[in-house]
């Protein structure tokens, strides 16, 4: 979750920053009591500011070179820094002069976990303990040494004890995050992070504690829950828009998304946070073929290098839903003209080109229709789809000699039933019934997917030959004749996701890429 070093400070804290910034800034530095130098150094390290921390420490070890504190704080850098051994170094020369302090027990505890010291470093978490230390500092120590010594059914009495016991902070949660992750717990924290946020309904933090935890174990609907009660508590809560913007990607829903994305929109002002915002509306305008709302969002889009390519995919497809054939080959050649665009992505230039045949073929040119369905088929060989394409526009302009040699050329490669299915079908319209029954056979026995496809394909040769019905039931009883939808894969709704996370837009999504969507999109029942 977003963490900020603002939400550990104290007035007195911010106050001491405030005035070394501008001391800084002014050439020279004030004076400082040892307390006070621990505090702005604790304030760098919270900010990641290591290099300006290391400095300050070494300043004010000039002016307090015997202050234990400041030895503590100079050996919490060196073991933030990687120097383990100096770190320990350190620690000793202040367990001569004042071993009763704490916190060089915790810092010992974990640089002797980073050396895989695992025993002495125990030791030393159980002597800051017995010291006074918190008992939060001391159970998260133990935890992440039980997880670097692989005994991580033996973190969860520690990780337990870190959140829920006293007034927990988003630095606490972060830490228990990612030990959860590491450890792999992820049923024990939910449950955890569930029962804080419903004995505490009204605290945001243990909400997206149990938003974050949910959805880095893959429990998308609970994570989408957890992030609709921050933002019924705060409408306008940045981490919980997106967190609820991309968990929605995941569930299965039947609502539409789109009223949250509209909402959404007013909301967010960045626009590295707009442009897949932008995306995701077109795609849902796109669902409920309101073309010209999707139209205008996808225009929006096309000022960015990163998103004009599949803007103007998008823009040629739903010209084509609108009949305006030439409209549709104007945007898709201007996708293939951006410089770039699809360089090492055959996957997206093949849709283009896919795009550009199914163009054609609404507008009755069947030759270009098969000569951009064949480079489609050749861009990408390994994706049956194409192959389907251009076998039976091949089939249909009677130029099955061509399309038998590519897919030969690509049974020698690879042998797959999907390949005998296409060999068949040119046998078939090419005149060598008895030679495809074979061929037939052996595609029907194989991926149940081809049988499938071979359903929606060549549903008119079941008709016309029940030989190849019969082949076709004997491996797969039961085929009902029916009206399947036109399956066009080079055109799955929705920004490419893979194109956009490629691009750096949004984060990496796992899915099914080998289930498309029809022409324009899965519609919503």
């Amino acid at each position: 979750m977003e963490d900020s070093w603002e939400n550990y400070m104290d007035e007195e804290s911010k106050r001491l920053l405030e005035r070394y910034e501008k001391e800084l800034d002014s050439g020279g530095l004030g004076f400082f009591d040892v307390d006070e130098y621990v505090v702005l150094i604790d304030s760098l390290m919270m900010r990641s500011q290591l290099t300006e921390a290391v400095q300050l420490v070494q300043l004010a070890r000039k002016q307090y070179p015997e202050a234990s504190e400041l030895k503590v704080k100079q050996a919490e850098l060196s073991l933030e820094n990687g120097f383990y051994q100096q770190s320990l170094m350190l620690l000793q020369e202040v367990e001569d002069v004042e071993p009763y302090l704490y916190e060089l027990y915790l810092v010992r505890g974990h640089a002797l976990k980073l050396l895989a010291r695992y025993e002495e470093a125990e030791k030393a978490f159980g002597e800051a303990r017995k010291k006074g230390a918190d008992e939060i500092d001391v159970s998260m120590g133990m935890a992440e040494l039980e997880v670097a010594r692989g005994r991580k059914e033996k973190a969860w009495p520690y990780l337990k004890r870190m959140i829920g016991y006293q007034e927990d902070t988003v630095e606490v949660c972060n830490r228990f995050i990612d030990l959860v992750v590491k450890s792999g717990l992820f049923s024990e924290a939910i449950g955890l992070a569930r029962q804080l946020a419903k004995d505490n309904p009204y605290k945001i933090l243990y909400w997206k504690l149990l938003a974050e935890l949910s959805e880095n174990a893959g429990a998308y609907e609970q994570a989408l829950e957890a992030n609709e009660f921050v933002l019924a508590i705060q409408p306008d809560d940045k981490e919980a828009l997106f967190g609820k913007f991309r968990n929605l990607s995941y569930t299965d829903d039947n609502r539409s998304p789109l009223p949250f994305y509209l909402q959404m929109e007013k909301e967010v002002k960045d626009l590295a946070d707009l442009i897949p915002l932008w995306c995701r509306i077109a795609q849902e305008y796109e669902i409920e073929e309101n073309w010209e709302e999707a139209m205008s969002y996808y225009r929006r889009i096309l000022d960015f290098p990163e998103t004009r390519p599949y803007a103007l995919f998008r823009m040629g497809v739903i010209s084509n839903y609108r009949l305006d054939f030439p409209s549709a080959l104007s945007f898709f050649f201007q996708a293939l003209q951006e410089p770039e665009a699809f360089e090492h992505d055959v996957e997206n230039l093949s849709k283009v080109y896919r795009g550009i045949a199914r163009t054609y073929y609404y507008m009755g040119h069947a030759t270009e229709n098969l000569h951009y369905n064949r480079m489609a088929a050749e861009l990408q060989p390994d994706y049956r789809y194409h192959a389907y394409a251009y076998v039976l526009d091949a089939c249909d302009l009677g130029e099955m000699s061509t399309a038998l040699g590519y897919i030969d050329m690509m049974l020698r490669s690879a042998s797959c039933s999907w390949l005998y299915l296409c060999k068949a079908c040119l046998y078939y319209y090419g005149g060598r019934k008895e030679d495809s029954y074979a061929l037939f056979a052996q595609a029907f026995s194989g991926d149940p997917i081809t049988r499938d496809d071979a359903d929606l394909r060549i549903p008119d040769i079941y008709e016309e030959d029940p030989r190849v019905l019969e082949l076709r039931n004997e491996y797969s009883p039961g085929y009902e004749a029916n009206e399947p939808e036109d399956i066009e894969p080079y055109v799955y709704y929705g920004p490419d996701e893979e194109y956009l996370q490629r691009k750096g837009l949004i984060a990496s999504e796992e899915g099914d890429r080998d289930s498309e969507a029809g022409y324009g999109g899965e519609q919503r029942s």
